[in-house]
């Protein structure tokens, strides 16, 4: 290209097609809004969590006095590493909720009930659980409930498709 080159109708001009090229922008709902980032933050603290099990099982396994690798400590560094991977891919997720996914809308209301069913006391064999440790699976219930209705929702249902 010659260094004289200048496109037809100038820097302006260039700068207004590349913008009416562009797809508008749409307005995300705030309930939605709401909701990725309060999981984001709890996906975020399980990462760190799973950080923790994770140098406690590499701790674990190099604690042996012969140099032998410990199952307790080998299991505790496996179980780390797939907690992690697991809320890392659900931070992916949420970024492509964030941008209005529709895939990532579906997946979410599955990891929902997946939420939902996890956190139900089914186990007869299980001591009821008191106090706050009682109040926890509800509450993780009540927020999984209330992020498929939102989900749910025609206004981010129509975010999520355009």
């Amino acid at each position: 290209m010659p260094e004289d080159y200048k496109p037809a109708g100038g820097r302006e001009a260039v700068r207004a097609r590349a913008a009416a090229a562009r797809p508008p922008q749409r307005k995300r709902p705030g309930e939605l809004t709401f909701f990725i980032v309060l999981v984001d933050v709890l996906a975020i603290l399980r990462v760190l969590g799973a950080l923790f099990i994770v140098v406690g099982g590499i701790a674990a396994t190099a604690g042996g006095a012969r140099g032998d690798i410990s199952l307790v400590g080998a299991t505790v560094l496996a179980l780390g590493l797939v907690v992690g991977l697991i809320y890392l891919g659900v931070l992916v997720v949420w970024h492509f909720l964030w941008n209005g996914h529709n895939w990532a809308r579906m997946t979410m209301g599955v990891l929902m009930v997946l939420a939902i069913l996890q956190s139900l006391p089914i186990n007869p064999m299980q001591t009821p659980r008191t106090g706050a440790a009682g109040i926890v699976p509800w509450l993780q219930i009540l927020i999984a409930a209330l992020f498929i209705v939102v989900l749910l929702r025609q206004d981010v249902k129509d975010y999520c498709s355009g």
